[in-house]
């Protein structure tokens, strides 16, 4: 690939590296026999002497270095679960959390934004926020509260869905335990519809 890849791009400018991945595939089920053992047999030479470059470099390392190493990939595979993790709830329509009073103050003044850069305008409107009145507070901290009891109520519809349908991985562990409902649970009302 990296021999054909330049004559790829060049014709296929537009091309996306996914494209160019499968032209150069194409290419290698047609190249010649003899071009291909040359290619396996080059690569295999590298991968020995990268081998034995990592069984030196590991030698080096100190036992701390070592963990470090080993805490890194623990740290990047975890990174990588709750990625995975958080793209699954959006895609299964996770309720999002609603916005706390502060945050409704200040989505109702973007407009007023224009070209400040973000970190001022957040700081004009912590301090508009604090010269407001506690009446005016409060109007947004009720708003703020309402749409929280809504988020409750969707959460927890939500969650029992995902555990009907075998998603246990993206539900909060207290939603697990305990079931939410004033003295009902799922089985229970499952059953109560059956009688």
């Amino acid at each position: 690939m990296a021999q054909i890849r330049p004559a790829i791009v060049q014709k296929n400018p537009q091309a996306k590296l996914t494209d160019i991945a499968k032209l150069a595939g194409t290419e290698w089920g047609k190249a010649d026999s003899s071009v291909r053992e040359q290619l396996q047999a080059e690569y295999k030479r590298e991968m020995v002497d990268y081998m034995a470059a990592q069984v030196k470099y590991n030698q080096k390392l100190t036992d701390e270095q070592h963990e470090e190493i080993k805490k890194a990939k623990i740290e990047i595979a975890e990174l990588k679960e709750r990625r995975l993790l958080k793209k699954k709830k959006k895609e299964l329509g996770k309720p999002k959390r609603p916005l706390s009073a502060f945050l409704l103050f200040m989505t109702e003044k973007k407009d007023e934004r224009g070209t400040q850069s973000f970190k001022d305008w957040q700081i004009q409107m912590q301090n508009e926020w604090e010269k407001l009145y506690e009446e005016q507070k409060s109007a947004y901290m009720a708003r703020s509260r309402k749409l929280f009891e809504e988020y409750k109520r969707e959460i927890q519809i939500w969650e029992e869905k995902m555990i009907r349908l075998g998603h246990i991985d993206v539900v909060r562990n207290e939603a697990l335990i305990q079931p939410k409902r004033q003295g009902t649970s799922v089985s229970q009302r499952s059953r109560g519809s059956e009688e």
